[in-house]
């Protein structure tokens, strides 16, 4: 099935849930920015950024059509990247760790548990797995007493079994 754009030259579904729809990152049609969008029903639909951003991208969906994914985001004169969860009034910002900058979410289960990474220090950090269940972000840490003490999560199911890497 072809999935068509925003308005751009390219789409990319990065992820499908039982009834089909996708999660989907697609050029608007100036072709500048790349937005995450749900394909449903035979039509895309723009999910747009978090308020003040030029771009977002989607990377999960669950059956409820709850998209997650990241958007940039201004902090005063910067930009910073932000994990978001789809609702029906937009894109909720799921934040950041304390003293991190960067989030970024990869899956999102049917309770709307959401896992990803995030900066754990500063923009300069390593990446720490997370997961998020309503409130803030919950650090999964790592498997590792040795720096860097990466990790992210890519997955997450039903039993809220998470799947991912870390550094050893």
């Amino acid at each position: 099935t072809e999935i068509g754009t925003l308005g751009g030259s390219t789409s990319e579904a990065t992820a499908v849930n039982d009834s089909g729809q996708a999660a989907v990152s697609a050029r608007t049609s100036a072709s500048l920015f790349i937005h995450a969008a749900r394909f449903s029903g035979g039509s895309l639909t723009d999910l747009g950024t978090l308020s003040g951003g030029d771009e977002s991208q989607a990377l999960g969906i669950n059956n409820a059509g709850r998209v997650v994914g990241s958007s940039d985001f201004p902090i005063g004169d910067s930009k910073e990247t932000r994990a978001f969860i789809s609702t029906a009034s937009g894109l909720q910002n799921l934040g950041v760790f304390s003293g991190g900058t960067a989030s970024t979410a990869t899956a999102v289960n049917n309770s709307d548990a959401v896992v990803g990474y995030a900066q754990a220090i500063s923009d300069v950090g390593p990446d720490h797995a997370f997961i998020w269940e309503g409130a803030s972000l919950v650090d999964l840490g790592t498997l590792s007493d040795f720096a860097p003490h990466e990790s992210r999560a890519h997955g997450i199911n039903n039993n809220r079994q998470v799947v991912g890497f870390s550094t050893t």
